[in-house]
């Protein structure tokens, strides 16, 4: 079933890392530079900082401040200020971090070399874990209610509830399924192969 797309808006640079939305801006994250960007729900940058950290994927917001997950030499999880000030890091999974959502209570990071969802504490404990439905998930958010996953090899968008289970899939209305946001209405999507964020109707 494909998606209704409500709007394109080209992201401020490459090689997209993460995406999450705050009460009322996305933030962006570039791998490539490494940065962190402020926009408006049409693209327009707000501020820009440099990343807390080199080898970060994924950002998530927990109703106050921002978090990353590090990759390679910076494994494990951040919390950052909207400053990009760093307040927090713990250490997590052996293996390779990308997607971060946050429930309200807990953070749900996507390992994309083990295919598998962990629900940590903030101090980096994990609550659960459970598989993936294919096998390259990248990004990660929380719809008040179910988990939506983006997977780059499969090029899907999945829809999950908090045991796991599928509810529904969708493809990606890019070239590479990279991060997912949702602003309470829509879902909202970063693609580093097409450089642009994709506001999606859920409902």
């Amino acid at each position: 079933m494909p998606f209704t797309i409500i709007k394109e808006i080209d992201t401020p640079g490459g090689s997209a890392g993460g995406l999450t939305f705050d009460d009322k801006y996305l933030w962006w994250a570039s791998t490539f530079e490494p940065a962190i960007y402020q926009l408006d729900r049409d693209g327009t940058v707000i501020k820009s900082f440099p990343a807390a950290i080199i080898n970060g994927h994924g950002l998530a917001f927990d109703g106050k401040n921002l978090w990353t997950v590090g990759t390679g030499g910076d494994r494990g999880l951040y919390q950052f200020d909207r400053d990009g000030n760093r307040i927090k890091y713990s250490v997590t999974t052996p293996g390779n971090l990308r997607g971060i959502t946050f429930d309200g209570k807990y953070l749900w990071t996507v390992d994309t070399v083990l295919a598998t969802i962990f629900q940590f504490d903030r101090n980096g404990k994990t609550i659960s874990s459970f598989n993936t439905p294919h096998g390259n998930p990248t990004g990660l958010t929380f719809d008040d209610k179910n988990l939506w996953l983006a997977d780059f090899g499969a090029n899907k968008i999945c829809k999950l509830d908090r045991d796991g289970n599928e509810i529904e899939e969708h493809g990606s209305p890019g070239a590479q399924a990279e991060d997912l946001a949702f602003d309470g209405q829509y879902l909202w999507h970063t693609d580093p192969g097409t450089n642009k964020i994709y506001q999606i109707a859920i409902s």
